[in-house]
């Protein structure tokens, strides 16, 4: 149900949702990344709330959809 009303939403929307699904990571970690925080094929994050420093490599997986940010990063045209 939820993935059907991303559907309904803007072109960022299930995209960002793809990729909070993914990594894991909070609302406000996902609407800061931008594509310089790509480096040597890995994702680099720095956490807001606890300020952790994380690097999701490109090809990370969640193997029940088939997600993996690698994939989200093509796809957004943001």
């Amino acid at each position: 149900a939820t993935r059907a009303a991303a559907e309904h939403m803007p072109a960022w929307f299930p995209l960002a949702m793809d990729l909070a699904l993914v990594t894991g990571q909070r609302r406000e970690d996902i609407v800061n990344m931008k594509f310089s925080d790509i480096v040597d094929g890995r994702l680099h994050v720095t956490q807001i709330k606890t300020g952790m420093k994380i690097a999701f490599p490109l090809s990370l997986t969640l193997q029940a959809p088939g997600l993996r940010p690698g994939r989200l990063s093509i796809a957004a045209d943001w």
